[in-house]
Protein backbone atom coordinates (compact mmCIF):
# COMPACT_ATOMS: atom_id res chain seq x y z
CA UNK A 1 0.00 0.00 0.00
CA UNK A 2 1.51 3.43 -0.59
CA UNK A 3 0.10 6.66 0.16
CA UNK A 4 -3.58 6.32 1.12
CA UNK A 5 -4.62 3.69 -1.27
CA UNK A 6 -6.25 1.08 1.47
CA UNK A 7 -9.45 -0.67 2.26
CA UNK A 8 -10.04 0.43 5.96
CA UNK A 9 -13.18 -1.31 6.40
CA UNK A 10 -14.89 -3.82 3.98
CA UNK A 11 -17.95 -5.42 5.05
CA UNK A 12 -20.95 -7.28 3.70
CA UNK A 13 -24.66 -6.15 4.90
CA UNK A 14 -25.98 -9.16 6.54
CA UNK A 15 -23.87 -11.35 7.65
CA UNK A 16 -20.75 -11.72 10.22
CA UNK A 17 -18.13 -10.19 7.72
CA UNK A 18 -16.89 -7.18 8.95
CA UNK A 19 -13.26 -6.08 8.76
CA UNK A 20 -11.79 -2.62 10.22
CA UNK A 21 -8.53 -3.79 8.87
CA UNK A 22 -7.67 0.12 10.00
CA UNK A 23 -5.77 3.25 8.01
CA UNK A 24 -1.66 2.22 7.80
CA UNK A 25 -0.29 3.21 5.44
CA UNK A 26 2.66 1.04 5.61
CA UNK A 27 0.85 -2.50 5.22
CA UNK A 28 1.30 -4.71 3.09
CA UNK A 29 -0.88 -4.79 -0.04
CA UNK A 30 -1.85 -7.94 0.31
CA UNK A 31 -3.07 -9.43 3.58
CA UNK A 32 -5.10 -13.06 4.32
CA UNK A 33 -7.86 -12.16 7.13
CA UNK A 34 -8.76 -15.31 8.93
CA UNK A 35 -9.45 -16.88 12.23
CA UNK A 36 -11.84 -14.08 13.42
CA UNK A 37 -15.34 -14.27 13.21
CA UNK A 38 -15.19 -10.74 11.36
CA UNK A 39 -13.16 -12.11 8.69
CA UNK A 40 -15.40 -14.23 7.73
CA UNK A 41 -19.25 -14.96 6.15
CA UNK A 42 -21.67 -18.14 5.13
CA UNK A 43 -23.23 -16.46 1.74
CA UNK A 44 -26.22 -18.56 0.22
CA UNK A 45 -26.21 -19.40 -3.25
CA UNK A 46 -28.46 -17.51 -5.51
CA UNK A 47 -28.04 -14.61 -3.09
CA UNK A 48 -26.94 -11.11 -3.69
CA UNK A 49 -25.22 -8.97 -1.00
CA UNK A 50 -24.14 -5.12 -0.53
CA UNK A 51 -20.65 -4.60 0.22
CA UNK A 52 -19.39 -1.87 2.07
CA UNK A 53 -16.37 -0.16 1.59
CA UNK A 54 -14.04 2.47 3.14
CA UNK A 55 -11.91 3.91 1.21
CA UNK A 56 -8.27 6.33 2.29
CA UNK A 57 -7.98 7.90 -1.15
CA UNK A 58 -10.95 8.88 -3.50
CA UNK A 59 -11.54 6.95 -6.94
CA UNK A 60 -10.90 3.47 -6.02
CA UNK A 61 -12.60 0.30 -7.69
CA UNK A 62 -12.69 -2.93 -6.88
CA UNK A 63 -13.33 -6.57 -7.58
CA UNK A 64 -14.27 -9.68 -5.69
CA UNK A 65 -14.21 -13.20 -6.74
CA UNK A 66 -14.34 -16.49 -4.95
CA UNK A 67 -12.56 -19.55 -5.91
CA UNK A 68 -15.39 -21.98 -6.14
CA UNK A 69 -13.13 -24.82 -7.57
CA UNK A 70 -10.53 -24.12 -4.96
CA UNK A 71 -7.45 -24.69 -7.73
CA UNK A 72 -5.86 -21.29 -6.05
CA UNK A 73 -6.50 -19.45 -9.20
CA UNK A 74 -9.46 -16.71 -9.39
CA UNK A 75 -10.93 -17.47 -13.17
CA UNK A 76 -13.09 -15.03 -14.73
CA UNK A 77 -15.88 -16.85 -14.26
CA UNK A 78 -15.52 -16.87 -10.34
CA UNK A 79 -16.02 -12.90 -10.61
CA UNK A 80 -19.22 -12.11 -8.48
CA UNK A 81 -19.10 -8.85 -7.97
CA UNK A 82 -17.45 -5.19 -8.92
CA UNK A 83 -17.96 -1.79 -8.78
CA UNK A 84 -19.70 0.38 -11.74
CA UNK A 85 -19.09 3.54 -10.43
CA UNK A 86 -15.24 4.55 -8.09
CA UNK A 87 -15.74 4.51 -4.38
CA UNK A 88 -14.66 7.73 -3.22
CA UNK A 89 -13.57 9.10 -0.07
CA UNK A 90 -14.95 7.43 2.34
CA UNK A 91 -16.80 5.20 1.75
CA UNK A 92 -19.16 3.57 -0.66
CA UNK A 93 -21.00 0.01 -2.45
CA UNK A 94 -21.51 -2.56 -4.58
CA UNK A 95 -23.16 -5.93 -4.56
CA UNK A 96 -21.86 -9.24 -4.93
CA UNK A 97 -23.92 -11.95 -6.15
CA UNK A 98 -23.55 -15.65 -5.25
CA UNK A 99 -24.31 -17.79 -8.27
CA UNK A 100 -27.35 -20.41 -7.99
CA UNK A 101 -24.89 -23.31 -8.99
CA UNK A 102 -21.83 -22.57 -6.68
CA UNK A 103 -20.19 -25.30 -4.98
CA UNK A 104 -21.51 -25.26 -1.37
CA UNK A 105 -18.59 -25.26 1.40
CA UNK A 106 -15.70 -23.35 2.50
CA UNK A 107 -13.57 -21.45 -0.44
CA UNK A 108 -11.18 -18.46 -0.39
CA UNK A 109 -12.31 -15.16 -1.22
CA UNK A 110 -10.34 -12.23 -3.11
CA UNK A 111 -11.60 -8.33 -2.81
CA UNK A 112 -9.33 -6.42 -4.67
CA UNK A 113 -8.97 -2.65 -4.76
CA UNK A 114 -7.39 -0.54 -7.48
CA UNK A 115 -6.62 2.97 -8.35
CA UNK A 116 -7.88 5.00 -10.79
CA UNK A 117 -9.02 1.51 -12.45
CA UNK A 118 -12.67 -0.29 -13.72
CA UNK A 119 -14.43 -2.62 -12.21
CA UNK A 120 -14.84 -4.89 -14.22
CA UNK A 121 -11.18 -4.61 -15.47
CA UNK A 122 -9.57 -5.60 -12.60
CA UNK A 123 -7.24 -8.71 -12.61
CA UNK A 124 -7.06 -11.05 -9.19
CA UNK A 125 -3.63 -11.22 -9.24
CA UNK A 126 -1.39 -8.42 -10.99
CA UNK A 127 0.74 -5.89 -9.56
CA UNK A 128 -0.88 -2.59 -9.05
CA UNK A 129 0.82 0.77 -8.11
CA UNK A 130 -1.71 2.10 -5.71
CA UNK A 131 -4.08 -0.17 -4.19
CA UNK A 132 -4.76 -3.76 -2.01
CA UNK A 133 -5.62 -6.99 -1.90
CA UNK A 134 -7.73 -8.49 0.64
CA UNK A 135 -8.42 -12.40 0.90
CA UNK A 136 -10.99 -13.89 3.38
CA UNK A 137 -12.13 -17.91 3.76
CA UNK A 138 -16.09 -17.52 3.13
CA UNK A 139 -18.76 -20.67 3.63
CA UNK A 140 -21.42 -20.94 0.92
CA UNK A 141 -24.59 -22.47 1.93
CA UNK A 142 -27.34 -24.58 -0.29
CA UNK A 143 -30.09 -22.44 -1.20
CA UNK A 144 -33.46 -23.67 0.95
CA UNK A 145 -35.87 -25.53 -1.31
CA UNK A 146 -38.61 -23.76 -1.49
CA UNK A 147 -41.74 -24.04 0.80
CA UNK A 148 -45.45 -24.22 0.01
CA UNK A 149 -48.55 -26.83 -1.15
CA UNK A 150 -47.15 -28.60 -4.24
CA UNK A 151 -50.32 -27.47 -6.06
CA UNK A 152 -51.95 -24.17 -5.62
CA UNK A 153 -55.17 -22.58 -6.30
CA UNK A 154 -55.87 -19.44 -8.50
CA UNK A 155 -59.10 -17.37 -8.68
CA UNK A 156 -59.99 -16.14 -11.93
CA UNK A 157 -57.62 -16.60 -15.16
CA UNK A 158 -54.06 -16.62 -14.14
CA UNK A 159 -51.72 -16.22 -16.65
CA UNK A 160 -47.85 -16.33 -16.29
CA UNK A 161 -47.73 -12.50 -16.75
CA UNK A 162 -49.87 -11.71 -13.56
CA UNK A 163 -48.36 -14.63 -11.18
CA UNK A 164 -45.85 -13.01 -9.35
CA UNK A 165 -43.59 -15.08 -6.88
CA UNK A 166 -42.00 -14.56 -3.79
Amino acid sequence: VSSSDYVSVFALQGTTLNNNSGTSTTAPSYNLYTGQPNYTATLTQGTTYVANATVGFSNQAFAVWIDFNDNANFEASEKVGFTTTNVNTPSGTFNITIPCNATVGAHKMRVRMVYAAVGNAIDPCTSATFGEAEDYVVTIAALAAPTGNATQAFCGAPTVANLVAT
